[in-house]
């Protein structure tokens, strides 16, 4: 999962294959992703700190957890993923997160 960097549910998994890419690959992909806004989500604070992402956003961006297209993907919003600080974990920042990206979508 180190390595992910989020980039596996946006990847087209028929052109990229998952073992041949490197943190290095996804984390510019996720990058030019955020640039054009086609990857978006919610960062989670604890004070001024981020201790958190959720990864979530229209459908359409979210192409590599869906196996057809979906003639209403812009309507429909999705989260992928999530992550929260390993020393935070189980205190419900999570659910916040996810709770928080459905009431707003990005």
């Amino acid at each position: 999962m180190g390595s992910c960097y989020c980039h596996f549910a946006h990847a087209n998994h028929a052109r990229i294959v998952r073992k041949e890419r490197t943190a290095s690959d996804n984390r510019a992909a996720t990058c030019a992703r955020i640039a054009s806004e086609t990857m978006t989500g919610w960062l989670a604070y604890s004070d001024a700190l981020a201790i958190g992402w959720c990864n979530a956003g229209p459908r359409r961006f979210i192409e590599g957890l869906f196996d057809a297209p979906e003639t209403l993907a812009d309507r429909i919003g999705a989260i992928s993923c999530f992550g929260i600080a390993p020393a935070l974990r189980g205190r419900g920042c999570g659910h916040a997160a996810a709770r928080s990206s459905v009431r707003r979508p990005a």
